[in-house]
């Protein structure tokens, strides 16, 4: 085969084969958004939400029915606090990114929305443990020994998000 030949059939083959690559990642994106969309946060958004209600479970089957209920009472109280502030930082993370996607590009505007992305997101981890701190306030002292070992797996394996390490836990020296 001559050398324009040659050129002509690597150059349609490397096409092809971007083409291919393109279509698979955006597959693979677009499996990953909806699943997100069609389970929500909890299942898609969440991979390991479903071992720590494995694993609090566990824990209220230990713990006495007195501290079952002081539990529970306070977690009622508290859900709707804790959803509307998951919302705020879901959609402060929204925001992120349209401001990371925007034409033109504008850094302080994305500057911006990441601080306060990370503003919600501290405003959440205080409250949650500021709960904790009011609830171990409220347990016997058996109880607060498992609620704590359960606390302290879960942030133990919590990830990592878009603001960084969770303040929870100490960043790792270099």
């Amino acid at each position: 085969m001559n050398r324009e030949k040659l050129t002509i059939v690597l150059g349609a083959a490397l096409l092809i084969s971007l083409v291919g690559n393109f279509y698979m990642a955006g597959l693979m994106m677009g499996r990953s958004y909806s699943a997100r969309e069609q389970h929500g946060p909890g299942e898609a958004g969440e991979p390991h939400r479903g071992e720590w209600q494995r694993r609090e479970a566990e824990m209220r089957r230990q713990m006495s029915p007195a501290d079952r209920e002081i539990l529970k009472k306070a977690m009622q109280e508290r859900r709707p606090k804790f959803q509307a502030l998951r919302q705020q930082l879901e959609e402060a993370h929204q925001k992120v990114e349209d401001a990371q996607n925007a034409e033109p590009f504008d850094q302080k505007a994305l500057d911006e929305t990441m601080q306060a992305e990370r503003d919600k997101k501290s405003e959440l981890l205080q409250a949650q443990r500021q709960a904790r701190q009011e609830i171990m306030q409220q347990l016997s002292p058996e109880g607060r020994t498992i609620f704590s070992k359960v606390v302290r797996q879960r942030f133990a394996d919590a990830p990592t998000g878009p603001g960084g390490p969770s303040p929870d836990k100490p960043s790792p020296q270099p």
